[in-house]
């Protein structure tokens, strides 16, 4: 592939986790903010808001996540990521040399707020050509990213590797050419005590033989501070 792209979904964005906690419940979302332990967290359970809780509550989000959510670090990645495209001093003849792919799946936008993140981040990352699309984690085929993208970041991005290597979508298109961004989190029954480092870095060594997995620490994944 000779134009670099990338696809990001709309989640990693915007803190729009965070957002949800508020919702549920104000006093928890504060002091897991004013401890720290937000930041920190290897698994998405706040306070007595279980991991199980949350998911269920998650799942059927909406677009008033989005109002309510802060942009995250992640606009710093993509900056990092394509920072010999952003400076000033860029001859503009790059231009179009970057597509970045916003993933808007699972909310229903009118042509303005979709406008709207379009110019975000055309903001962040001037150079790019920013596209909207829907696409659930079964509609992400391993296939659909092998012809239009060599980066993903997605937020349940463990998820999406175990979902298409179980239908073996994975296995028969294997991305090792592909790298794949999300935050270092387990979901499921395991207790946070025993989430290590190593347990992430297993993850990514597993991942490999079918897809470039980097895990990175969930405050990239956090609103900014």
């Amino acid at each position: 592939m000779d134009n670099k792209s990338i696809i990001v979904d709309l989640d990693s964005l915007i803190d729009t986790r965070l957002a949800l906690v508020y919702l549920l419940s104000k006093t928890t979302a504060e002091q897991i903010i004013k401890d720290g332990s937000y930041y920190k967290r290897t698994k998405d359970n706040f306070g007595l808001i279980s991991n199980d809780i949350f998911k269920c509550f998650y799942r059927h989000r909406n677009k008033l996540l989005l109002t309510l959510g802060l942009p995250t670090h992640i606009f710093k990645v993509l900056k990092e990521a394509y920072g010999d495209t952003v400076t000033d001093e860029i001859n503009h003849e790059y231009e179009g040399d970057i597509t970045i792919y916003v993933n808007t799946y699972p909310y229903t936008l009118n042509s303005i707020e979709m406008e709207n993140i379009v110019n975000v981040v055309k903001k962040e990352v001037p150079q790019a050509k920013v596209e909207i699309t829907t696409m659930s984690m079964q509609q992400l085929t391993p296939l659909w990213v092998d012809k239009n993208v060599d980066t993903m970041i997605l937020y349940d991005g463990i998820e999406w590797v175990e979902y298409h290597t179980a239908n073996n979508k994975l296995i028969n298109t294997p991305l090792i050419h592909t790298m794949l961004i999300s935050p270092a989190l387990i979901n499921g029954i395991m207790p946070v005590k025993d989430i290590s480092r190593e347990v992430f870095i297993e993850v990514m060594r597993i991942s490999n033989s079918l897809i470039d997995l980097v895990l990175m620490d969930s405050i990239n994944f956090s609103r900014r501070k």
